[in-house]
């Protein structure tokens, strides 16, 4: 769908709702802070997804609009596959098809979903089936990157930009003719996304300390989990950044709603990994019990880990694929996502420091035990720490490892021990073509 401009009304927010099409129609999504009003049902959408009868009216501020789909929405067109990527969902073979529409664009692609969707691995199919397949794919994950260290990352830098600084290509560059996969780019600082958005108009790229600017040939593909027209309203995100990136976009949706895909998904991934014999020891009473599952905390990517386990138990001991066993496992021994983590977290946070409890100390608190799970669950391993946390390695040494994180080695690390730069580039980046 294409982006609707309305007269100026102070009442309307400047990314204000969207339309998604699902298996049963149109369905309206608020993204502003006055809510908006479905005319008939008199329904006011405020944050959560209410589907659009067939002739409904919305009202946003002082402006109407009648929705009615055209001739050429009433049948979709479908596809089962797209590249190596195969689904019996409607809704997945709705943006397959679409996919193929797209596949030859020059044009930025959004996609969003939840972690963990496969939003990656739909970008990397996209590229291999495009006229771009022979040119580098690569990805900036731009939660896994410090601030400070993101521009670079992106734009690149000449030599002595800044003290003892060697030169460094922008990724732009080194993908030049191919694709460049940014994922979570809500994280981009308001510089960053400035200089990003002439590298979507002008296809031109500016490294830092550079006099001129270079001209580049790479189609974007950019990915979110959160609401990113939320940001555009609340001053976060460039509305004419987020206009170019998200003119075109694609909505992935969680695996919750993609049950019965399980299967399917589950052999993918046995193979994937090398375990493709342990597909014929699920049973079926598994599958069942895969399905009804929510997959919350991960998607698919949490399914392929509980995979892996079952998938390594199974070749130790025999017998059935034991997923359900494997599936609590990796809830419990995860201290980021389990439930019960959690909650002792907050238990703790709430009766430290006896009455000289303030908001101030909670946080330090919560930070503190954060960092001793993150511990626990690496080894000390600062670069482990600093990616599951989303932070840079300098923001771990400094408030918390001090004398005791471990350098990528296991060997203990100082703070004045100097960052070694990643194997692909960067200190705690994820630029590289990407594998399986």
């Amino acid at each position: 769908m294409s982006d609707l401009a309305l007269p100026d009304d102070d009442k309307v927010s400047a990314v204000h709702f969207g339309l998604t099409v699902s298996e049963h129609g149109l369905v309206v999504w608020d993204r502003s802070k006055n809510g908006t009003r479905i005319i008939g049902g008199e329904v006011l959408v405020e944050r959560q997804p209410v589907l659009l009868r067939r002739g409904g009216e919305i009202r946003i501020g002082d402006t109407s609009l009648k929705v009615s789909p055209s001739a050429g929405d009433e049948k979709q067109a479908l596809s089962r596959t797209f590249g190596p990527l195969t689904s019996v969902e409607v809704e997945m073979q709705r943006i397959f098809a679409r996919a193929v529409q797209l596949v030859d664009g020059a044009e930025p692609l959004h996609i969003t979903g939840e972690p963990g969707t496969g939003k990656r691995y739909f970008a990397e199919a996209l590229h291999r089936q495009s006229a771009r397949a022979e040119k580098p794919f690569l990805v900036v994950d731009c939660k896994a990157i410090a601030y400070d260290q993101l521009e670079d990352e992106l734009f690149g830098r000449e030599a002595g930009a800044y003290p003892e600084a060697p030169k460094k290509d922008s990724v732009f560059v080194a993908a030049d003719g191919g694709t460049v996969y940014l994922n979570e780019v809500e994280r981009l600082p308001l510089e960053a996304q400035a200089r990003l958005l002439l590298v979507v108009e002008r296809g031109e790229v500016r490294a830092r300390n550079q006099s001129r600017p270079r001209a580049v040939d790479v189609r974007i593909i950019t990915s979110n989990s959160v609401d990113l027209a939320g940001r555009v309203n609340d001053g976060m995100f460039h509305a004419d950044l987020y206009a170019r990136l998200c003119k075109t976009r694609l909505h992935f949706p969680a695996l919750r709603e993609r049950r019965r895909d399980i299967e399917l998904l589950t052999r993918a991934i046995l193979v994937d990994i090398g375990y493709a014999k342990a597909f014929d020891a699920l049973d079926r009473d598994t599958v069942g019990w895969m399905k009804r599952q929510e997959w919350r905390e991960g998607n698919i990517a949490q399914l392929r880990h509980v995979l892996a386990h079952a998938a390594g138990r199974w070749m130790a001991e025999g017998g059935r694929l034991d997923v359900e066993t494997s599936f609590f496992v990796h809830r419990e021994t995860d201290p980021l996502r389990s439930e019960a983590s959690r909650r002792e977290i907050a238990l703790r946070v709430l009766t430290r420091d006896g009455s000289e409890w303030s908001w101030e100390s909670a946080k330090r608190v919560a930070a503190s035990l954060l960092y001793e799970a993150l511990e626990r669950k690496t080894g000390g391993v600062v670069l482990r720490m600093a990616k599951l946390a989303g932070t840079s390695r300098h923001h771990v040494y400094k408030h918390h490892t001090g004398e005791r994180g471990r350098n990528d080695d296991g060997k203990r690390e100082t703070k004045s021990t100097k960052l070694r730069a990643s194997p692909r580039g960067g200190t705690d980046g994820d630029v590289g073509s990407t594998g399986r």
